[in-house]
């Protein structure tokens, strides 16, 4: 086809095309221009057309180079501005039009120095406790907010501004207003507590978030309470979660607070991320479902978190899964309180098979079952995954309807456990049937020291079964039961006795257990004294009073530490009592174990004096007691009640209240 007969095409097919757009009047334009046009173009394609057949023809090689050169980007190509340095000139490209600003680093060092970050706490040393209130009260008379009187008189009592101070208690003042939690900055600029305690203040998402970002910009404190503020929602634990990412704090409470499936994300993420965090109290948050999912599948990556505390969220049985996958792959949790929930059979199940993966090298060793509606068709499931429990020591299964079937299921997996320390089965319908099982697991366990068996229904068969097992038990210190069971006709006084043998017995343990404390401590201290000419006495390295009144099992000040031996810490006041008793001799004798053994037991019951001086008088034929004390033999009933006239004076059955390691297990639960 001629380029003639082409023009000719192209003019028909552009004025029926603009004949179309002139009668809807959205162009005016004429045949003869539309001819115009394409007149020039197709001019300028013959012109080219010749000058191309009249160049010379070249080689198969310089047009394949001629292709790629076209098909080259050129200078002027805007899809590779991401790399400056291909451009030498800077003004050409610049002035070509393009509208790109190009950047080009020299090649000179452009890092003159580097400087420190600057903490931005005011220095200690130039600050007071008078101009710390001084400028608190200026901030609040600026904002026109009321000063809290509270924290005034709390800031009064500082004298020392070079260490954190130990708490600021803040529970229960009115932070409702963002302008009251602005003023506060002034303080949080100056000092630092190692606990706050904001519970209960009426925060919102705005006095939330500038509080977060004051603790995260001054690092302000470590172990954080800020429970009992539902009116914090989405924005408040963003600023909460990127706190606990960007600090040190290891200890977050926020019990009784709102969680969504779209907050749970945020700390989800940064319990995922390394952070210090060691402790979460997460008690009655709505924390179920997708986000408790959310919440275990953050703890499978993380090695930091050692006690977790989700009860009172209304768990079912689906929810203990996710738990125990978490479980399998986490071997840094220590403790999970599950309490007052609805676990139940089918999901204790599921947690058995989690414990009994769990790794080697770590695992679980507290787990709090209180209340969660659990009965003996569990423990058929329990009892296959105690003996693969290599870590757990403390197992509380209280007010569960366990019943005696569930004791004799259980038996025979408590005697192959050889980690558990702790027990407890409070409330949980056992008779004297079930006792029977329990006794016959405390005989032969050689590392149990606590069981509890309180609110059950154990009457004179039962403390005998647990008398006699306690006999030759040497690891129990602590066996808690009711101070007054139920009456039996005519064995009043027989349950009194057996009762008593069972502390003395505990005490026994006790005692027995110190001494080998004792022994140890001896050796530590001696191996580090061994080479100076004048060592200090040994038992002025025992502990001081402040760390031994609470037990060293579990504490929630030190989560990670469960004791160093398997009995109870003991008080200054008898260390010292022991150091000035044998100052000519470290060992202790078996008088004074048992001297101190009746000193320590308190205990009262309706029995008389007399039958409990007779009670005394008969313990002290065991061979044990009497061991390398041979004028005890020769001593009638009469002097032995002289004797020990001052002693029964305190006997006195051993408290049935709540302790610091009921506490730190769960809250009030006991165990």
């Amino acid at each position: 086809m001629s380029n003639d007969d082409q023009l000719a095409i192209d003019t028909h097919v552009l004025s029926d095309k603009s004949a179309e757009l002139q009668e809807e009047g959205s162009v005016d334009i004429s045949i003869n221009d539309v001819k115009g046009q394409h007149a020039s173009l197709v001019e300028e394609k013959i012109e080219a057309n010749v000058s191309e057949d009249l160049q010379p023809k070249e080689s198969t090689t310089d047009l394949a180079d001629d292709q790629q050169d076209a098909n080259a980007p050129t200078i002027q190509d805007n899809s590779h501005h991401s790399h400056p340095q291909q451009y030498n000139n800077d003004d050409e490209s610049l002035s070509s039009g393009s509208g790109k600003k190009i950047v080009k680093f020299s090649d000179e060092n452009l890092v003159s120095g580097v400087a420190e970050v600057k903490d931005p706490l005011i220095a200690a040393s130039a600050t007071t406790a008078s101009e710390m209130i001084s400028a608190y009260r200026q901030s609040c008379a600026k904002l026109r907010v009321k000063p809290i009187e509270k924290l005034i008189q709390q800031l009064e009592n500082i004298t020392d501004f070079d260490e954190p101070q130990a708490y600021l208690n803040l529970k229960d003042a009115r932070l409702a207003d963002n302008k009251t939690c602005e003023t506060l900055e002034e303080i949080f600029k100056r000092a630092r507590w190692i606990t706050i305690d904001i519970e209960n203040t009426s925060l919102d998402d705005e006095g939330a978030i500038a509080l977060f970002e004051m603790f995260e910009y001054y690092h302000s404190t470590m172990r954080l309470s800020c429970g009992y503020n539902p009116k914090i929602r989405l924005r408040g634990w963003h600023a909460a979660s990127r706190m606990i990412k960007k600090t040190s704090i290891e200890y977050f409470d926020m019990r009784n607070t709102t969680w969504t499936e779209q907050s749970i994300p945020l700390l989800a993420r940064t319990i995922r991320a390394k952070s210090c965090l060691s402790t979460l109290h997460m008690e009655n948050t709505h924390v179920s479902g997708r986000p408790l999912f959310l919440l275990a599948s953050a703890l499978k990556l993380n090695e930091a978190l050692r006690d977790l505390f989700i009860g009172d969220n209304k768990l079912v049985s689906a929810d203990a899964v996710p738990l125990a996958n978490m479980l399998r792959y986490n071997s840094t949790l220590s403790l999970l309180d599950l309490r007052n929930n609805i676990i139940q059979d089918v999901g204790l199940a599921h947690l058995c098979q989690g414990l009994a993966e769990q790794p080697r090298t770590g695992g679980l060793a507290t787990i709090v079952l209180w209340n969660n509606q659990i009965t003996h068709l569990g423990m058929k499931h329990l009892a296959r995954s105690l003996p693969e429990m290599k870590h757990l020591e403390t197992l509380n299964l209280g007010c569960n309807r366990i019943t005696n079937e569930g004791i004799h299921i259980i038996r025979t997996g408590l005697l192959k456990n050889r980690s558990l320390l702790r027990l407890g089965l409070m409330s949980a319908k056992i008779t004297c049937q079930g006792v029977v099982p329990i006794a016959e697991v405390i005989a032969d366990n050689k590392r149990l020291i606590r069981l509890d068996l309180r609110e059950n229904d154990i009457r004179a068969g039962g403390l005998l079964a647990l008398s006699l097992s306690l006999k030759i038990n040497e690891s129990l210190t602590r066996l808690d039961i009711d101070k007054d069971p139920k009456k039996e006709p005519g064995h009043e006084v027989m349950q009194q006795r057996l009762l008593a043998d069972i502390y003395s017995y505990c005490q026994r343990n006790k005692m027995k257990a110190r001494r080998r404390e004792y022994e140890i401590l001896e050796k530590q201290t001696s191996s580090i004294d061994s080479d100076k000419e004048d060592p200090t006495p040994h038992f002025e390295k025992l502990p001081t009073h402040s760390s031994l009144d609470s037990p060293r099992f579990i504490s929630p000040e030190n989560p990670q530490f469960k004791g160093e031996f398997e009995f109870e810490a003991i008080t200054h006041q008898l260390a010292s009592e022991k150091m000035n008793d044998n100052s000519n001799n470290n060992e202790v004798t078996d008088s004074d174990e048992k001297s101190d053994d009746y000193s320590e037991l308190n205990a009262e019951g309706d029995y008389s004096r007399k039958n409990r001086l007779r009670m005394l008088h008969d313990n002290s034929d065991d061979e044990d007691d009497i061991e390398g004390d041979e004028d005890q033999l020769s001593r009638s009933p009469d002097d032995f009640e002289k004797e020990m006239d001052k002693v029964i004076a305190d006997i006195n059955y051993a408290s049935t209240t709540t302790t610091e390691e009921d506490k730190a297990i769960g809250g009030n639960i006991p165990l």
